[in-house]
């Protein structure tokens, strides 16, 4: 299979997401583009076309970014990997950057010892990670959450955000 490379952002020409790019929906409403996706791998099957190619590298990309945020709970440079999510789906969830950690094994039982409730949530920094929340008021909080993370901008243009997921 050949491996494919983008050349530009997905903007959508019609539809209820016209003329937005597929890179920012990737921040505002995660859950469409990989419900996109799903649906578009059941419908094609081996099939695919630029806008099916474009989707698969998209939600790809997206779980393989590394934040520049550096580990709040340690003092190696290491960028974090994990994040708690404090809260519970019918009350909602606090989630902050310093609630976080890299990969080493101390700095993830600090934020376990953080974690109280059974509801409670230790995800990784990843896109995917957004679909764990029930409530759109959680979901867009973890999608501004992977934004400070990355270090983007508050508003990303379509190129701001298609340079992210190329990096």
């Amino acid at each position: 299979m050949e491996k494919f490379i983008p050349t530009g952002p997905y903007v959508f020409r019609s539809g209820e997401h016209q003329d937005q790019a597929l890179e920012v929906l990737m921040f505002k409403d995660y859950s469409f583009v990989n419900w996109y996706l799903r649906k578009m791998d059941s419908m094609m099957g081996g099939k695919r076309n630029q806008l099916h190619l474009h989707l698969a590298w998209l939600v790809r990309q997206g779980e393989n970014r590394t934040a520049k945020w550096i580990c709040p709970q340690c003092a190696h440079d290491s960028p974090i990997n994990f994040f708690l999510a404090l809260g519970q789906p019918t009350g909602g969830y606090t989630i902050s950057l310093q609630l976080t950690c890299c990969e080493r094994q101390e700095c993830k039982e600090n934020l376990y010892y953080l974690k109280k409730r059974i509801s409670d949530k230790v995800l990784p920094v990843r896109f995917s990670s957004i679909l764990q929340f029930n409530m759109k008021t959680d979901r867009d909080q973890v999608a501004r959450f992977l934004r400070d993370a990355f270090q983007l901008p508050k508003r990303l243009t379509k190129k701001e955000a298609f340079r992210f997921f190329c990096e």
